[in-house]
């Protein structure tokens, strides 16, 4: 419909604006419709294009779905390890005779 492609505008051009990358990979099933028990793709990870290679995970958790719900939960991990950096040391003074 007209309403549906000017929504996926505005998200194809906030995506673009905000340098926006997919992080789950396109085609895993997020939903199951609770009437017919299709699989859809309705839900999506995203992340700015420079926190991408913090990811080390994200992925679709079917056997972790909740009771009573129709969406399957998605498991990200990100790797918020600081880089250790190297510091020289300084001199205290004001131990010094």
């Amino acid at each position: 419909t007209a309403a549906n492609l000017d929504a996926i505008g505005v998200l194809i051009n906030l995506l673009s604006l905000y340098n926006l990358v997919q992080v789950l990979p396109p085609n895993i099933a997020t939903l199951e419709a609770s009437n017919i028990k299709n699989l859809t793709c309705p839900d999506n990870v995203f992340c700015s294009a420079d926190l991408e290679h913090l990811f080390t995970q994200c992925s679709v958790e079917y056997q972790l779905r909740p009771v009573i719900t129709d969406h399957f939960p998605i498991i990200t991990t990100i790797n918020l390890q600081p880089e250790l950096i190297e510091t020289n040391p300084k001199c205290n003074f004001r131990d010094t005779d």
